[in-house]
C-alpha cells in the first residue's frame, strides 16, 4: 500500500528520498498493516543519514501538517 493512500498530504518523493539516502524502506518492512501504522504513527528512520540532509527529510515527512515544508515549484 502507498504511503499516499494512509496520509495524503504528502508527496512520496520524501520517502523516496529517504530510501534511497539509506537503502531501506523508510517505514520498515513487513505486512500492508504493520507499514501502516508506522507510517502514520512513528518516525522516519534515518540512521546513517547526514544530519543536514535528515533534517531536510524530517521536515518534509512531518506527521504535522504545520511543520512540513511547503512545497512551491
Amino acid at each position: 500500500m502507498a504511503v499516499k493512500v494512509i496520509r495524503y498530504e504528502i508527496s512520496d518523493h520524501s520517502e523516496w528520498l529517504a530510501y534511497t539516502a539509506t537503502g531501506l524502506p523508510p517505514y520498515g518492512g513487513g505486512d500492508a498493516s504493520a507499514m501502516s501504522y508506522r507510517t502514520v504513527h512513528e518516525d522516519i528512520d534515518l540512521t546513517g543519514v547526514r544530519d543536514d540532509l535528515a533534517t531536510l527529510i524530517r521536515r518534509c515527512v512531518a506527521k504535522d501538517p504545520a511543520e512540513r515544508l511547503e512545497w512551491r515549484p
